[in-house]
């Protein structure tokens, strides 16, 4: 009998948010009854030894560009499944039976005024194609479900929510001598709040770097901000440098832009807290990865976060940097809350695993098969 075939893209691989996801879904999906083709860029195809169990299939065509649209219908090759882990799917026809999607978020459409006419367009045109052509989406949170339908009255079950994971060992195995390291290698301040994320809008950042300004006119002299992530191609790189260079806050915030993944583990852990005051995600990751690392957690109370962080974060406004203050406050003084947090924290993000992620994405394959 021949094997049901799958092929799934995964040109993101090592994309930030996607590319975790990505990894540590087809890590757990080696050992299948099925033929499992994936698409990948030939830069990535040494980089993880257990890719070699996996047929491998070679496209170099720029995420979201028109060379994408033209390649990659012809690099999928007849196959009873093919499972896009993001929106930008091919417009033109491809060989497989069923189209499994997965959307993260909807963010461009929640906020589609805020976009360029080019990215309007861009996103109009590859939802509707979308919401035509997909058997089965797969989201992370009941957030997006529910955002997905109001902007897509589409059948409840054509949508399954599967949370995503946390590598729990790898966040909270950490040594000394890497914690001694890390601090040395960026010269890390004795007391420090951090921020783990890109700087799109939706980060609400701007807000963070205002209620911390109000923390260090409060009186503290000890407490650092320390903003981790990817600033190249985010144009909001430039007026956050500049808020900080006019609130005379260069000594006490810091840029680090993109960290090795192996040094996240340590820089959660030697913080003080970690402050999340996203406004709108699809699930928010890094919650889980500072919890795991026995960190305490500031968490905006919106979108899919009280979904991810349950009871185990402070929780703040997002549009009220005052709230965040006064969370940023209440943490650095309360030794007890904090340990309390770390505890809950902990047990929260132990129940998410990725093993559970990608059996319960195999399930929704099969539904398909």
């Amino acid at each position: 009998m021949m094997k049901k075939k799958i092929c799934i893209d995964a040109r993101m691989l090592y994309y930030s948010g996607i590319g975790t996801y990505l990894r540590n879904i087809l890590f757990h999906l080696q050992e299948t009854p099925y033929e499992i083709s994936l698409i990948i860029h030939p830069k990535d195809r040494d980089k993880l030894p257990w890719l070699k169990s996996f047929r491998l299939i070679y496209c170099s065509s720029k995420i979201y560009s028109l060379k994408e649209q033209a390649s990659l219908p012809f690099k999928i090759p007849k196959c009873d499944l093919f499972w896009s882990p993001h929106i930008n799917i091919p417009l033109l026809p491809i060989r497989a039976k069923k189209l499994l999607v997965t959307i993260h978020d909807i963010f461009h459409l929640a906020h589609f005024f805020n976009l360029s006419k080019a990215q309007k367009s861009y996103t109009s045109i590859i939802f509707k194609n979308l919401m035509k052509k997909a058997d089965k989406i797969v989201t992370d949170s009941k957030f997006t479900r529910y955002e997905i339908h109001r902007f897509f009255p589409l059948h409840r079950d054509l949508i399954e929510v599967i949370p995503l994971g946390v590598d729990f060992d790898f966040f909270s195995n950490i040594s000394s001598e890497n914690l001694k390291s890390v601090k040395k290698e960026y010269q890390l301040p004795s007391k420090f709040f951090l921020f783990v994320g890109n700087l799109k809008e939706n980060k609400n950042l701007p807000n963070l770097l205002k209620a911390f300004k109000q923390f260090v006119l409060s009186g503290d002299h000890d407490h650092s901000l320390l903003i981790v992530g990817k600033k190249a191609g985010f144009i909001r790189s430039q007026p956050l440098a500049k808020f900080i260079e006019k609130e005379d806050l260069r000594e006490r915030v810091r840029l680090l832009g993109f960290v090795p993944e192996n040094d996240l583990p340590s820089l959660y852990k030697l913080a003080t807290a970690f402050v999340f005051p996203s406004l709108y995600e699809g699930f928010g990751l890094p919650v889980l990865e500072a919890m795991s690392a026995g960190t305490a957690v500031i968490a905006s109370k919106a979108a899919s976060i009280p979904e991810v962080a349950k009871d185990a974060a402070l929780y703040i406004d997002p549009d009220d940097p005052v709230s965040i203050l006064e969370a940023m406050k209440t943490i650095s003084k309360n030794t007890s809350l904090q340990k309390d947090q770390i505890e809950k924290g902990i047990l929260n993000a132990q129940s998410f695993s990725w093993k559970v992620t990608a059996k319960n994405h195999l399930q929704q394959m099969e539904t398909l098969l």
